[in-house]
């Protein structure tokens, strides 16, 4: 898989720059009239940085063609890009129009813009994705990059209920399942829950005895991939779920854990696969020994049972996650409270925790 992923990339990085290349050698007068239409170099420069320009593009790409030092040429090409999407930026924020930004040269002629500067910030991606392959994290970068947008921007969350000091709110999407929240207050220091929140080593002490394996597919300095599997009593077959998760430590000394579905066709499988997986825990310090721990997720977990299993399991899932927090740090257990809001009528989708309700999240 991994060696398949670098070929991919590197051949496709390497034909986008031979036909760059190409473009530009074809007619170096014309594309070096391009460059000075830029404004942005001394006009006795521009020759030899039209005629150097294809040179070192085609040099490149015979590079990742060879296949030698992979992540070398991955590096190289993204500076590459990125010095090329800073071009295209500075001239897009002068406002000047051209009809020909010049990344073929006189050929394939298209008016520079924005959409230019995202199409080298593309390549860069993927020449990092394939530096990232050529050092073993392959799939890890990719879920990297699809990480920060686990939970929708434009989410309205309503009251819901309280119990056992978790207060729960829901999003309701009409389109689709609902995302749930909790938020609760921990009697302990943020980076004490964040230690066992990215242990995931151990996330199947965590999850017991709901989660029957969890197994560890890759793992990169700030991030993981996940095999889930979820034992099912009789006669419903067992759930599993591959999951990507990310952590990392926000300015404002917050501390958040993204994840979401990253299964890939060589994975493992060992039961129906749970396909829409995504949430995020943050961990915001309150004081000393005190933390406040929000938990999101998409209530999407495959499968039709009766609705009021489904409702169920959304009410359980947030407050078994905080439970198993506690008691992992050893903390009692608070009183039970609840306040709960009627929930239109109505069948919906449900799955792995509406037979097992007091599983402690993906």
């Amino acid at each position: 898989m991994k060696a398949t992923t670098q070929l991919v990339l590197r051949v496709s990085i390497g034909l986008m720059l031979f036909a760059t290349a190409a473009g530009k050698l074809l007619d170096v007068p014309g594309f070096a009239r391009i460059l000075s239409s830029y404004r942005a170099l001394p006009e006795w420069s521009v020759p030899a940085v039209a005629f150097a320009i294809p040179i070192a593009e085609l040099a490149l790409s015979v590079w990742l063609f060879s296949g030698r030092r992979i992540a070398g040429a991955a590096l190289t090409s993204a500076a590459l890009h990125a010095l090329y999407a800073s071009w295209s930026a500075a001239a897009v924020l002068r406002s000047l129009k051209l009809p020909n930004c010049g990344c073929f040269g006189v050929f394939l002629a298209r008016p520079l813009g924005w959409s230019t500067v995202v199409e080298d910030l593309a390549i860069v991606a993927l020449s990092l994705w394939l530096l990232a392959a050529a050092r073993g994290k392959s799939v890890m970068f990719a879920a990297w990059l699809a990480l920060p947008a686990a939970i929708p921007a434009e989410l309205l969350f309503e009251p819901w209920f309280q119990e056992y000091g978790v207060t729960v709110s829901i999003a309701r999407v009409s389109d689709g399942p609902p995302w749930v929240r909790g938020v609760a207050e921990l009697p302990v220091g943020a980076d004490v829950v964040f230690g066992i929140v990215t242990d995931y080593a151990h996330y199947l002490d965590l999850m017991s005895p709901v989660v029957r394996d969890v197994t560890v597919l890759e793992k990169g300095p700030e991030s993981v991939r996940l095999h889930f599997v979820w034992r099912y009593p009789f006669p419903f077959r067992n759930r599993d779920a591959v999951v990507a998760y990310r952590h990392e430590k926000l300015p404002d000394g917050t501390f958040r854990i993204s994840w979401r579905d990253a299964a890939r066709p060589t994975d493992p499988g060992r039961g129906v696969r749970i396909r829409h997986v995504a949430g995020e825990t943050r961990i915001q310090p309150l004081g000393a020994g005190r933390c406040g721990v929000t938990y999101t997720y998409l209530a999407d977990l495959e499968g039709r049972f009766p609705r009021a299993a489904e409702e169920k399991a959304w009410r359980k899932e947030p407050v078994g996650y905080i439970l198993a927090l506690r008691r992992r740090l050893g903390l009692p257990m608070p009183p039970k409270s609840s306040a709960a809001s009627s929930f239109p009528a109505g069948p919906r989708r449900i799955g792995m925790r509406a037979l097992h309700p007091d599983v402690a999240g993906p």
